[in-house]
């Protein structure tokens, strides 16, 4: 049946023997993008010519500076084709002494013409100038890369979070720690005020410019007794209020799922601080999953994991938001489609066919066997982690919400199968996981998992996927998904019953 599906294929060439295709409005190169707007992107996306770029840039505000830029890396990217592109850099400076330095630095490069306007309102923002490493200390918090059109935001400065800077000063968060003592070291007042933080220093963990930032904080606590007790836990700050929103439903999260029925390890949420939009949470420890689950054994690992979200979702949370509806999901994967076709027509009569049959799959939507449970939201790999006992927790419940069970069980198995577009982990075994994961889940649970409607959300979530590698300027992940992404969708296909 499928091989009669009107399902589209990107332009097909044969190169060097191996099926490749051809790209029409985002032309790839080698090893980038062309873009008509930011036509000096590539510069940008090429860690060495930066690291050149960028030694001069500080030795321009920095005459007497006698640290080297030894090493640029690229971490994060966030591009808008045609707009801006943002870039998250990890520099590495050596005093010459063998002792070397890390700061971060986020790059915005923008259209000809705009850029001045928009740095001189950016640095009109900064209300506090606060540097990590001192002998940065005369350097400006966001600066002009002129040859680039990109404006430089040194850390912890941020185009939106203005109180970044306080997150990383030393004096005024201990005086924050020393206020919350008794909840942090989890002692009745009377005792903790024997306590106190007089050391202080953090790591840098996560850094989403615009968006939200991540630090580990280190403490020293001592009694007036010379008693010291350390401590770490995370500091996550957002740029606007809804981090409220998203404390109070980690809070929800962690008081029933793991504090009352011991169904799933979450880390438990400390305190939301008022005016920072910023929660602090214990250190569970671990490590992320998503960089190490290879080291397992699959077939031990992917039923464990599904065991989890079973338990998850068997849970009963009065009270919680209602996830995004059908009508929803499905405007999205429609306006994801627009936007990628847009850059890589390629892709049109692919994203095309899957609306189609999205719109027309005959999925029934309503019904007492269509289950409403707690949900996770964005159940990827990438959200839990293992510790070496093999104890595994979940986190980030930005998303926490009653839907569909199976939308976490699709949005697990369609993000473990994209792995391969950006990793050298074969399909194959990528697959496999996948589908132990979905017989391991679909036997846990009292109510039906029809693949029919678990591919529906599937197909939703693998156009939204497809479209991440352009928004990541992830050109081999663009490249890789032109081989297999096409049979993805068609075994996906499969499962929807017109």
């Amino acid at each position: 049946m499928l091989e009669k599906l009107p399902l589209g294929r990107p332009e097909i060439v044969v190169e060097n023997g191996k099926q490749t295709t051809v790209a029409h409005s985002l032309k790839l190169k080698s090893a980038h993008i062309d873009d008509r707007l930011l036509p000096l992107l590539p510069t940008a996306m090429d860690a060495e010519q930066m690291r050149q770029l960028l030694a001069e840039h500080f030795r321009e505000h920095l005459p007497n500076f006698e640290f080297k830029l030894s090493e640029c890396h690229i971490r994060q990217v966030y591009y808008h084709p045609e707009k801006q592109c943002g870039v998250n850099y990890r520099l590495v400076f050596d005093n010459g002494n063998g002792t070397v330095f890390h700061e971060w630095l986020y790059g915005l490069m923008i259209p000809q013409g705009s850029a001045t306007g928009r740095f001189e309102r950016a640095a009109k923002r900064v209300k506090t100038s606060r540097v990590v490493q001192p002998f940065l200390q005369d350097f400006p918090p966001v600066s002009q890369l002129d040859d680039l059109q990109m404006i430089l935001w040194l850390f912890p400065h941020d185009p939106k979070m203005k109180r970044m800077p306080d997150a990383v000063d030393p004096d005024f968060m201990k005086s924050q720690i020393n206020e919350h003592a008794a909840l942090l070291l989890d002692l009745p007042e009377a005792e903790a005020r024997n306590w106190r933080c007089d050391e202080f220093s953090f790591d840098r963990i996560k850094h989403m410019p615009g968006k939200r930032c991540v630090l580990r904080y280190r403490c020293l606590f001592e009694s007036e007794s010379g008693e010291k007790r350390p401590l770490t836990f995370f500091h996550k700050m957002y740029s606007d209020s809804h981090s409220r929103l998203y404390f109070q439903l980690l809070d929800a999260a962690y008081e029933q799922l793991t504090h009352r029925s011991g169904a799933v390890e979450i880390p438990r949420p400390l305190r939301y601080l008022e005016g920072y939009n910023t929660f602090w949470q214990v250190d569970w420890g671990g490590t992320s999953l998503v960089d190490i689950f290879r080291n397992y054994d699959r077939k031990a690992l992917f039923p464990k994991l599904a065991g989890i979200l079973a338990n998850f979702h068997k849970q009963e949370i009065p009270e919680l938001p209602e996830g995004p509806s059908i009508e929803k999901m499905l405007n999205i994967a429609t306006e994801d489609a627009t936007v990628l076709t847009h850059y890589l027509p390629e892709y049109n009569n692919l994203t095309a066919t899957i609306l189609y049959y999205l719109n027309n799959s005959g999925v029934k939507w309503t019904g007492a066997d269509i289950p409403k449970t707690p949900t996770h939201g964005a159940c990827r790999l990438e959200q839990m982690l293992i510790r070496d006992t093999g104890e595994i927790a979940l986190v980030d419940f930005d998303a926490f919400a009653n839907a569909d069970p199976l939308s976490d069980v699709a949005e697990f198995m369609i993000s473990l199968q994209m792995l391969g577009f950006s990793s050298n982990i074969p399909h194959d075994e990528l697959r496999d996981a996948a589908n132990i994961f979905f017989d391991s889940y679909a036997a846990r649970v009292p109510w039906d998992c029809p693949k029919n409607r678990l591919a529906w959300y599937a197909l939703t979530f693998l156009i939204t996927k497809i479209l991440s590698p352009v928004k990541h300027y992830d050109v081999t992940a663009i490249r890789e998904m032109r081989k297999e992404v096409v049979d993805v969708a068609r075994r996906w296909l499969g499962h929807l019953k017109m």
